[in-house]
Parts: structure tokens; sequence; C-alpha cells
């Protein structure tokens, strides 16, 4: 494996796949950092792939609500398959895991939304920013 700082660059959180050592190695070699499946590796993610063709956002853990706090690019596998194939890192927008009906409606919410005002927070300083607590 290659050295790389995890302070720079992408921090990769993945919820919801079985890490694989094939994964682990297209992480490596497109340069990114895998981040601990813990509480405090989703508050370092800069990108989370929550899900595959298998598996939908059908749990709201709090990893997952924290990395949603964190980063708008909450992402399908695919983008980690079609960058490695590609062998560099591929734009998020395509890949941004906003359709997933059945966690929709479960849950009563838009990710769209969500990530839209998450991005919107973060551009202002965060939930509390300008509040004295």
């Amino acid at each position: 494996k290659t050295f790389r700082d995890p302070s720079s660059g992408i921090r990769l959180l993945i919820l919801n796949v079985p890490i694989t050592d094939a994964i682990e190695d297209m992480v490596d070699e497109l340069g990114m950092w895998l981040v601990d499946n813990t509480i405090i590796g989703a508050s370092t993610a800069t990108h989370v792939i929550a899900g595959d063709n298998s598996t939908s956002l059908r749990a709201r853990t709090p990893k997952f609500m924290i990395a949603i706090s964190r980063t708008s690019n909450i992402l399908h596998m695919d983008w980690l398959t079609n960058s490695y194939a590609e062998k560099r890192v591929l734009d998020c927008q395509k890949y941004r895991l906003i359709n997933d009906t059945v966690a929709e409606k479960t849950y009563n919410f838009s990710m769209l939304n969500s990530l839209e005002e998450g991005e919107k927070r973060r551009n202002k300083g965060g939930l509390l920013n300008g509040w004295n607590i």
C-alpha cells in the first residue's frame, strides 16, 4: 500500500457495502484514503459510498447522519468502480445517491434537498454558526 497523508485528498467512508481486498486496492490505486468505519471516521470523510446495486439507504445510522452533515458527496459504488476503470477520480455529480425512493419514502425526506441544505449550511459556517451556546 502507498503511504498518503490522510489530512489531504479524498477520505472515503464506505457504508452498506462489504469492503473487500479489491475495493481496498481500488481506493489505494486512486490515491484515496479509506477512513475507519467508525463515528470518528465518518466525521472526517470527504466522500461516502452509501450503497451499490443491492443496497440502499435503508438505515439512518449515526455514521451516515454524521457523514451527510460533513459532505454532499454521498455516492453510489459505481463512482469508485468507474473511477478505477478510468484510472482517475471521476466527478461526483452523476454518482450522487439521490434517487433512493425506498429510503426517501420510508424516512419521509428528499436526499437531494438534504444534500443541498447541508452544503448551504456548511458554506455559512455550519448548523450552529452565529449561535452562542
